[in-house]
């Protein structure tokens, strides 16, 4: 398995300048969707659209990358609503699904990124945090992925200082959700996001 990171970490730099269209590499942040009190930070709640988070071109080309669809907005039967994309995940091999934010922005203001994410399906699941960040578009990400709970809602909660430096210029902000490659999938598997926030102390 971490040969497989490594090698999905060492590709993704190689071919952005190709896959990025040009008016977006330098692209002014777009205005944040601000918490509502007694929260202080960035949140993304995702009531009617997107807001910004969808599936990148440039996972397209990678092997351990499925091709989800893109993301839509789901009622939850508790009356709330949800981001939702659904995927294959091939059986008995690690892959991964990311979900990607294209504005710029500097996150060393914030302590933490936080999200809400539910799978409803077999099989150990995972999400992690990662970032392409600096002039060099450098890959980073989280040491450790958060495993989910089956069917169940799991905050995963890490500190900004684990995705590393350079995050005063942060080109892509990018939430993947990982299929270990352990355990009986059953067919497609729908990923639900109920928020993204970025906290602020």
């Amino acid at each position: 398995m971490i040969g497989r990171v490594t090698v999905l970490m060492l590709w993704v730099p190689s071919v952005l300048a190709a896959q990025i269209a040009p008016d977006l590499l330098d692209a002014p942040p777009a205005e944040l969707p601000l918490c509502q009190a007694p929260l202080v930070g960035v949140c993304y709640e995702f009531t009617s659209d997107s807001e910004g988070w969808h599936i990148p071109a440039w996972s397209r080309s990678a092997v351990a990358h499925v091709q989800p669809s893109q993301p839509v907005i789901y009622s939850v039967p508790d009356g709330s609503t949800a981001l939702r994309i659904e995927a294959g995940f091939p059986q008995g091999r690690w892959s991964a699904a990311v979900l990607e934010l294209r504005e710029i922005r500097d996150l060393n203001s914030y302590e933490a990124l936080v999200a809400r994410v539910r799978v409803a399906a077999g099989g150990q699941f995972a999400v992690r945090w990662a970032a392409m960040v600096g002039s060099r578009w450098t890959w980073s990400e989280v040491p450790d992925a958060t495993p989910l709970r089956n069917g169940q809602w799991t905050e995963v909660s890490v500190p900004v200082e684990e995705l590393g430096t350079g995050l005063a210029h942060v080109r892509r902000l990018i939430l993947r959700i990982e299929f270990t490659g352990e355990g009986e999938i059953g067919g497609p598997v729908a990923v639900d996001i109920d928020f993204i926030r970025f906290v602020a102390g």
